[in-house]
C-alpha cells in the first residue's frame, strides 16, 4: 500500500493498542481502535464515538462470522493486584447493541 493507492487516511488516537476495519453491531464498515490500560479500555468508532471496552485491550480480531476477539494484558499474573479489574486473556464480545453501551467511567 501506497500513500497514492489510499482512499484516505486516519490518525490513530493516542495510546492506540489494536485496531480493526468492519462491521461492529449496526453501524457500516470503518476503523474502530482500542486504547487501553489494565484498568480502563476504550473502543473508537470511525464516527469518534467512545464506548466503554475490555480494560487491558491490546489487540482485536474479526473471525469469519463477523465475531469480535479481543486480546487483554489485564488477565497476565502481573496486572492482577490492587483490586484491578481481572479479565480473561482472550475475550470474545458481543457487540450487538453496540450504540447502547456505556461511554467509559475512566480515561487511558
Amino acid at each position: 500500500m501506497t500513500a497514492e493507492l489510499a482512499a484516505e487516511s486516519v490518525a490513530a488516537p493516542r495510546r492506540a493498542q489494536g485496531a480493526i476495519y468492519g462491521r461492529l453491531g449496526s453501524y457500516p464498515k470503518g476503523l474502530w481502535f482500542v486504547t487501553s490500560n489494565s484498568a480502563c479500555g476504550i473502543l473508537i468508532g470511525p464516527r469518534g464515538q467512545w464506548r466503554a471496552f475490555v480494560p487491558g485491550a491490546e489487540s482485536m480480531s474479526l473471525d469469519d462470522s463477523g465475531r469480535l476477539w479481543v486480546a487483554s494484558e489485564s488477565g497476565s499474573r502481573l496486572y492482577q493486584r490492587d483490586g484491578r479489574l481481572l479479565t480473561p486473556g482472550l475475550v470474545r464480545v458481543d457487540t450487538r447493541g453496540l450504540d447502547q453501551w456505556q461511554r467509559p467511567e475512566c480515561t487511558v
